[in-house]
């Protein structure tokens, strides 16, 4: 606000335009569940009808928490300057430990993650759409849009014990009562006494910021020497 940099942020993104459907990622498995704008008014619905609070989460860099297919090893070239001083650019590549923003699995490989984290946790994908998971026992709901996750519950201590094992496996910013990322707001009524699900303008101005990595590589990559594989790498 008083015109001073606060933070330098950056982001390695892999160029997975260039990749090649059989060679570098299975072709049937680029898909990923998004909530649509239907579900989304039909949580609304459900919650106002069974009195249910929201609550709102973002995983933290969602995509390098996902695991990378272990039978297919992706080489790219490296950013200039990113390796260390004692390392020759033409020399070496990354081989990528993570699906990285870029890839075209990226996204299903997070939903594939979260998925995995949260159905033993009692979360039951719903057969309507994919991206809304129901907890019967507390008669909870989920709503993922990519990595960020509204959660309606009846009460934030219900949010919190549902969260709670969630968290200790993926990293998430803190669990915020009250709003959702999603572009609604639900809060009680003055009025009428009464709760009323209102839908709000989303303006996206304020991102969660991501924990920095360990070096200016980070750990979703490894160094490594390559040599003859060159011509089926990708370029960042």
């Amino acid at each position: 606000p008083h015109g001073k940099l606060a933070k330098r942020k950056v982001r390695i993104c892999v160029g997975g335009h260039r990749a090649k459907p059989g060679l570098h990622y299975d072709p049937d498995n680029v898909y990923a569940p998004t909530l649509s704008h239907r579900s989304r008014r039909l949580l609304l619905v459900l919650a106002s009808t069974y009195n249910l609070k929201p609550y709102n989460t973002d995983a933290v860099g969602a995509f390098l928490q996902s695991d990378s297919d272990p039978q297919r090893a992706i080489y790219v070239y490296p950013v200039p300057g990113t390796l260390p001083s004692d390392h020759k650019q033409n020399e070496w590549l990354l081989k990528l430990n993570a699906d990285v923003y870029g890839l075209r699995t990226a996204s299903a490989s997070w939903i594939a993650k979260l998925k995995s984290i949260i159905e033993p946790l009692g979360w039951n994908q719903s057969r309507i759409d994919p991206s809304i998971y129901i907890h019967t026992i507390t008669k909870s709901l989920l709503g993922v849009y990519i990595d960020d996750i509204t959660m309606y519950t009846h009460d934030y201590k219900t949010a919190e014990s549902l969260f709670k094992p969630i968290s200790e496996q993926l990293e998430f910013t803190k669990l915020i009562p009250g709003v959702s990322s999603l572009g609604f707001i639900k809060m009680e009524h003055p009025a009428a006494n009464a709760p009323a699900t209102f839908l709000i303008k989303f303006v996206p101005g304020k991102f969660h910021a991501t924990k920095a990595h360990a070096g200016p590589i980070g750990s979703f990559t490894t160094i490594c020497r390559a040599p003859g594989i060159r011509d089926g790498t990708m370029r960042p």
